[in-house]
């Protein structure tokens, strides 16, 4: 393939805009940035509503046994790191 080829070739044909300028180019793609962002954001919410929901269920559900401190978070002394005599 020559190099004038290269550029009649599918895989490097680009695709014609609808844009009428660099101005409106540049608006469309900082408008569907922060569609990316806000959808980021929207769906670590989500993620983290959830796994307080979790939390505060089992927590309701260890206190009904008997065991008020059941959690899902991680207590530091969990696993001491020295035995002491």
């Amino acid at each position: 393939m020559s190099y004038r080829d290269m550029f009649h070739s599918p895989l490097y044909r680009l695709l014609r805009s609808d844009d009428s300028s660099v101005l409106d180019a540049l608006s469309k793609g900082a408008q569907n940035g922060i569609n990316i962002v806000l959808n980021v954001i929207a769906n670590v919410v989500a993620f983290v509503s959830i796994v307080r929901l979790m939390n505060n269920c089992l927590e309701f559900l260890g206190g009904v046994v008997g065991y008020p401190e059941l959690d899902l978070e991680v207590k530091k002394n969990l696993f001491p790191s020295r035995i002491t005599p």
